[in-house]
């Protein structure tokens, strides 16, 4: 089965933040053993904190956030629980209430795999 292109798209890029959360969450593990993280949710949500493009394919390429609420919604609707499904909408705001360390680790390992620096709060 061949994906659309846009499909292909997100799911490369969805691989790419899960191999660098791999790495992330080893080395925070040997580093920080009682940071407490769940390295479970955290490498689910690098794998599926970008779903919502699929929706909306236009943020493959340009700027926009439409993608968060679709992607938690999608989750929502698969039978994620919303534990793992906050994911999809928490990768792109630090800021937010209730924002733990497992969401910066999705947030970073999103950031890190692109090589750039990042201003707070995106």
């Amino acid at each position: 089965m061949v994906l659309p292109s846009a499909k292909r798209s997100v799911a490369a890029h969805l691989r790419a933040v899960h191999d660098v959360a791999v790495r992330l969450t080893d080395a925070v593990a040997d580093r920080f053993p009682q940071l407490g993280m769940d390295r479970s949710a955290v490498l689910f949500g690098a794998a599926t904190h970008d779903i919502g493009k699929v929706l909306h394919p236009e943020e493959l390429s340009g700027p926009g956030s439409a993608h968060e609420h679709a992607g938690h919604e999608l989750l929502l609707r698969r039978g994620v629980d919303e534990s793992l499904a906050r994911f999809a909408r928490t990768h792109a705001s630090w800021h937010l209430a209730g924002v733990g360390v497992d969401d910066l680790l999705v947030s970073l390992a999103d950031k890190v795999w692109k090589g750039k620096r990042v201003a707070a709060g995106r």
